[in-house]
């Protein structure tokens, strides 16, 4: 057990190496043979007509924005919990954010702050359930239909889960989604909308016909640094290898992994371009696969909560995250008892929320992707 080490993530990707390299080396890339049907496969899987998939989430909620013609000056309603480029997208249509705290025992937007804000000039609302965790959407809806309010679900890391047996991603009037490398749909990058309705469908659609095609170096790039991940997360190669070499950043003071993740100044070009065919392949192969990714989750997150007395969630626990006091020496112990973990890359984006405020100074991420099952022990060994 002493020589076991743990990564604070492994990517999920599917075994289709010879596949995939048959398509780089096809020059296939770009063709959209399979992009219709994996958009199909979206729709049919979360439970609406339409889907739309482009370059990143980041594009897909600028363009489900852009598609409601909200006049400019008027608001909408985010959780202050956030991750900075909803805002910055928010801005670059000359909207206005709205920020909600969230709640005292949850990541999430507290429901019940909502009405507070809402006023004539709101006019949207966008629900971001994070690490997994299902909100009160009824309610939500309640508030939506009394005032009005249009209700754009970001399914980022909610894909797959369930409230009241139905998807998360059909209760809004738009879906949108992020299938990045640490996803738990993972496409090398990409984003998704969905909708019922087909205005809005044909209007998004006919606006990004401009977008260019990711370049075929571009996506090999990608394809390399999921393989590499995946070498240097795996379990002999870390235990023996990558964990000492973080060792020797930690030492350097060189934080690699919060420089990759961290936000850089906002540009919307660089998020708009297409979504590229091999893309959709691997999708196709990946929701073959989320309910099994995440039910797994779900196994060692209760396994966790067991250990911490804590109760269990409505979540597929895209991360499990806790609040923990003096952060900064909990990473440390736990990664000199060979466990990597994360303060994450969730922002406070507001100035005035306190629970938020606390959050991002506060939480952790223990590990959960793709975890054998002497890894899992070793976790739980270390909060017995």
């Amino acid at each position: 057990m002493s020589f076991c080490k743990v990564p604070r993530f492994r990517l999920y990707f599917p075994r289709i190496f010879l596949r995939l390299l048959k398509f780089v080396l096809g020059k296939k890339i770009n063709s959209n043979k399979y992009i219709s049907v994996f958009n199909k496969q979206v729709a049919k899987f979360i439970g609406k007509k339409y889907c739309l998939s482009l370059g990143s989430g980041t594009l897909a909620l600028y363009e489900s924005l852009k598609a409601l013609n909200i006049p400019k000056g008027k608001k909408v309603i985010i959780s202050a919990f956030n991750v900075p480029e909803v805002v910055e997208v928010i801005r670059e249509l000359n909207l206005e954010p709205v920020f909600v705290d969230i709640k005292k025992d949850s990541f999430n937007m507290d429901e019940n702050l909502i009405e507070k804000q809402i006023t004539n000039d709101v006019k949207a609302i966008i629900l971001t359930p994070l690490f997994g965790e299902v909100m009160n959407i009824t309610k939500i809806k309640n508030l939506a239909k009394k005032h009005d309010l249009i209700i754009i679900e970001d399914c980022a890391q909610v894909f797959g889960s369930k409230y009241m047996g139905k998807r998360i991603g059909s209760f809004g009037d738009i879906s949108i989604g992020s299938m990045g490398l640490v996803k738990n749909i993972n496409c090398l990058g990409g984003g998704f909308i969905l909708t019922d309705n087909k205005n809005i469908y044909d209007a998004i659609s006919l606006n990004t016909f401009k977008y260019k095609n990711p370049s075929s170096v571009s996506i090999f790039s990608r394809l390399a640094t999921v393989y590499f991940f995946s070498f240097l997360t795996s379990p002999l190669i870390f235990s023996f290898l990558t964990y000492y070499v973080l060792w020797l950043l930690k030492f350097l003071k060189f934080s690699f992994f919060e420089k990759l993740f961290d936000f850089k100044e906002f540009d919307l070009k660089k998020y708009t371009y297409n979504f590229s065919n091999l893309q959709a392949v691997i999708g196709l192969e990946q929701l073959k696969l989320v309910d099994k990714y995440n039910e797994k989750r779900v196994f060692i997150a209760n396994l966790y909560s067991k250990q911490l007395n804590k109760k269990p969630l409505n979540s597929i626990y895209t991360h499990y995250a806790i609040k923990v006091n003096n952060r900064n020496g909990i990473l440390m112990n736990l990664f000199k008892k060979g466990i990597d973990t994360s303060q994450g890359y969730i922002k406070n984006v507001s100035s005035n929320c306190s629970l938020a405020k606390e959050a991002e100074k506060k939480t952790l991420y223990l590990p959960i992707h793709n975890l054998t099952n002497k890894e899992v022990k070793k976790i739980v060994n270390f909060f017995d």
